[in-house]
């Protein structure tokens, strides 16, 4: 091992066998961007008291981010104009299910009401009130008839949309003009159910 020369009483042994003082590796802090340079890596600037709810940002500085946030009313209302709202969750679902229909050339269905009138059809009356249901039923199991006034276009097909196995409603239809006649049993299950849709001819 060579001696050491006087003077080199801070300095070690390095593998070529000269003593001399390590290179200084001690980091800076870093040095933020500005508008025209970029910064430079270094250490993070420690924060100062009060400091905590900040974030360190790109010229070096511990900020709290400004709040440019626009909160945007909510408008429950499909014909609305507003460019500055927005639609409520359930119109959403509207407008996304009329834009469904009419990517399927459907229209909106027909409702029964439960406060629908009934005649209910006899063998003694059959005859003058509805003749052609004697052809379709000719036992009668669905007996009671209602009528439902529909808006579909002349060249339009109505779509029967019962749900499967829908306890109480005869499977036969009648359409006339703007009607359509629903037939059902004693029960009327089927009151108050959507059941049509025109599909645009």
């Amino acid at each position: 091992m060579p001696a050491p020369a006087a003077g080199k009483q801070a300095s070690f042994l390095r593998g070529d066998g000269q003593w001399i003082v390590p290179t200084n590796t001690t980091y800076a802090v870093m040095t933020g961007a500005t508008a025209s340079a970029a910064g430079k890596a270094g250490l993070v600037p420690a924060p100062a008291a009060s400091k905590q709810t900040s974030f360190l940002r790109g010229d070096g500085s511990w900020v709290v981010p400004p709040d440019t946030n626009t909160w945007r009313g909510i408008v429950n209302n499909l014909t609305s104009d507003s460019t500055t709202d927005s639609l409520a969750a359930a119109q959403g679902k509207e407008l996304k299910r009329l834009v469904d229909n009419a990517g399927a050339k459907l229209i909106d269905g027909f409702t029964i009401a439960a406060t629908a009138t009934w005649t209910q059809l006899t063998t003694a009356n059959i005859a003058s009130l509805d003749p052609d249901y004697q052809a379709v039923d000719p036992g009668l199991s669905y007996p009671w008839y209602t009528d439902v006034t529909y808006t579909c276009g002349a060249d339009d097909i109505i779509e029967p949309m019962w749900p499967a196995n829908t306890e109480g409603i005869g499977p036969y239809i009648k359409v006339t003009a703007n009607k359509l006649r629903i037939y059902a049993d004693s029960n009327k299950n089927g009151t108050a159910l959507t059941a049509f849709r025109c599909k645009k001819g």
